[in-house]
C-alpha cells in the first residue's frame, strides 16, 4: 500500500462522523469512493473546473471540502473564503517546508489575517521510496557510502 498525500486526505475525510456533516471532494482524479460524501470530478481543460466546482460549492450548506490541489492563486483565494465561512477545508500544496506554505496562502489571500484564523494543521510528508524486493543486491560498504 502506497501512503501518500493523498492517502493521508483521504484518511481524514473518512474519520470525520458522516452522519452530522456534509462533506464535499472536488478532485481531478476520485480514488476512493467514500459513502455519503458528495465527489466531484474536475478537468483542468474542461468546463468542470476547480474554480468552478468551488463557485458552485460556495452557496451550498457545506461542513467540510477537500479540494484535491490548489493550482493557481484563483483556487487558493477561493478555498480560503471558503474556509472563512466556516468550512473545514483538507487540501495539498506541493511546497517543501511549513514556512513555504503559510507565506503562499498568504500571498494569495486577501485578508491575511484570516489565514492566521483559519490554519490548524500544517502536514509535510517525504515520501520514502523502497528497493524491490527481487531487485536488491548486497553493496560492499565503502568510507563515501
Amino acid at each position: 500500500m502506497v501512503i501518500g498525500k493523498s492517502t493521508t486526505l483521504y484518511t481524514f475525510l473518512s474519520n470525520i462522523p458522516h452522519q452530522s456533516k456534509n462533506i464535499f471532494t472536488i478532485e481531478d482524479s476520485i480514488e476512493v469512493n467514500l459513502p455519503q460524501v458528495s465527489q466531484t470530478l474536475v478537468n483542468k481543460e474542461g468546463p468542470n473546473t476547480y474554480e468552478s466546482a468551488l463557485e458552485q460549492i460556495g452557496p451550498q450548506d457545506t461542513d467540510v471540502i477537500m479540494v484535491g490541489s490548489l493550482e493557481n492563486s484563483r483556487i487558493i483565494k477561493l478555498t480560503i473564503e471558503l474556509a472563512m465561512a466556516n468550512n473545514i477545508v483538507l487540501t495539498s500544496l506541493p511546497l517543501n517546508n511549513a514556512s513555504h506554505v503559510i507565506m503562499h496562502l498568504l500571498r494569495n489571500s486577501k485578508y491575511p489575517l484570516s489565514v492566521a484564523t483559519r490554519l490548524k494543521l500544517i502536514i509535510l510528508q517525504r515520501l520514502v521510496s523502497l528497493i524491490c524486493v527481487k531487485c536488491k543486491k548486497p553493496h560492499p560498504k565503502t568510507i563515501e557510502l
